[in-house]
């Protein structure tokens, strides 16, 4: 192990919390402050303050207390790039939400400050489920600056309360009336996910390769399966007819196009115009393509799979999560009603024909 420099007084400390080591050292303008060393062992812990110690000693460090959340934010962002992150767009309208927030010192940042944002934004008509999500921004830009060893920590976070659960479904006269006001080719891709519970991307990325229409099955790529678990999807009813259709079309003009949903030879990017219009037509506006997840979940639970095929097929990784997505049938429900009634009737009715005369003492 090599040896580590003995430090002279004044020139730092450190202190173990939690069994990671902090640096305790003066910054430029005096104050004494403190920054993880993100290690339980001591001599890098001491390597660690003396680089910051050099960094001071050559104007070149950077403490804390100038960070402020906006540069932190930036940082966040440019990782997204960085990664290629699909999310970016979303991030991007989540940070230019959190503008108010920028100017704030990270350091200092603590629940109190994230409170009133909440209240801000709740009063402002923001659904408590769209601030979490903000507040979730903000957290995670904290802990990139926590890693870059730009922040020493990570306040408490207190969300709201959001039950988000959705409980969009559609029946299968729902379905026949959709499609029927559906265009092409959002109407095969929206065939695609309400036979197998395929999200938009995955059924938009879709390719020819992938299906196997004589072994009626189609392996989606593992690229585009959110969690990585799906491994197949049968290919079925109405699915088989669209799919062999659209064969069929690419065949006859000579389409070289690997996609299978695609719009004149080119992947289909943005669909959410043609799905809320063909929505509006049909009588169901508010529609949400990702409800055609749990509309699947029932047709695969109803037809009788079992639920380990259903995970399988959908990709849940969990049982807890089937069950969300396992949303019951309105009219299924009204039909177990009617049936309840006549057996409520034949029992009331068999009761009374055996019970014996009272017998009159």
């Amino acid at each position: 192990m090599d040896a580590v420099p003995k430090r002279h007084y004044g020139t730092g400390s450190l202190r173990l919390r939690r069994r990671v080591w902090y640096a305790r050292l003066r910054a430029p303008d005096g104050r004494q402050i403190e920054i993880s060393t993100h290690t339980t062992d001591r001599v890098a812990a001491e390597r660690f303050l003396w680089e910051k110690l050099g960094q001071v000693a050559r104007g070149e460090f950077v403490g804390p207390e100038k960070i402020t959340l906006g540069d932190l934010l930036d940082d966040l962002l440019s990782e997204y790039e960085r990664q290629g992150r699909k999310s970016l767009p979303q991030l991007k309208s989540r940070i230019k939400q959190l503008e108010p927030l920028r100017s704030l010192k990270a350091a200092r940042l603590r629940a109190r400050g994230l409170d009133a944002y909440q209240q801000k934004r709740a009063e402002s008509g923001a659904a408590p489920a769209t601030v979490n999500r903000e507040l979730e921004t903000v957290r995670r830009a904290l802990t990139l600056g926590v890693e870059n060893e730009l922040v020493a920590r990570v306040p408490k976070f207190r969300f709201l309360d959001a039950d988000n659960v959705r409980m969009g479904y559609l029946d299968h006269d729902d379905y026949a009336r959709l499609r029927d006001r559906l265009a092409e080719p959002i109407r095969l891709m929206f065939t695609i996910a309400y036979h197998v519970g395929a999200r938009a991307g995955a059924a938009r990325s879709l390719t020819w390769d992938r299906v196997d229409l004589d072994g009626k099955i189609i392996y989606p790529p593992g690229a585009q399966a959110r969690n990585k678990r799906v491994g197949a999807w049968p290919i079925y009813g109405d699915l088989e007819r669209a799919l062999r259709e659209a064969q069929f079309i690419r065949e006859r003009d000579g389409i070289n196009c690997r996609w299978v949903v695609h719009r004149h030879g080119r992947q289909v990017v943005d669909y959410r115009d043609a799905w809320d219009e063909g929505c509006r037509a049909a009588g169901l506006p508010g529609l949400r393509f990702h409800d055609l997840r749990r509309s699947a979940v029932r047709n695969l639970l109803d037809s009788g799979l079992d639920e380990s095929t259903v995970m399988k097929i959908i990709g849940h990784r969990t049982r807890a999560m089937l069950d969300r997505y396992n949303i019951v049938d309105p009219k299924a429900i009204r039909r177990a009603g009617e049936k309840l009634d006549r057996w409520s009737d034949e029992r009331l009715r068999d009761s009374r024909v055996a019970k014996p005369p009272t017998a009159l003492n």
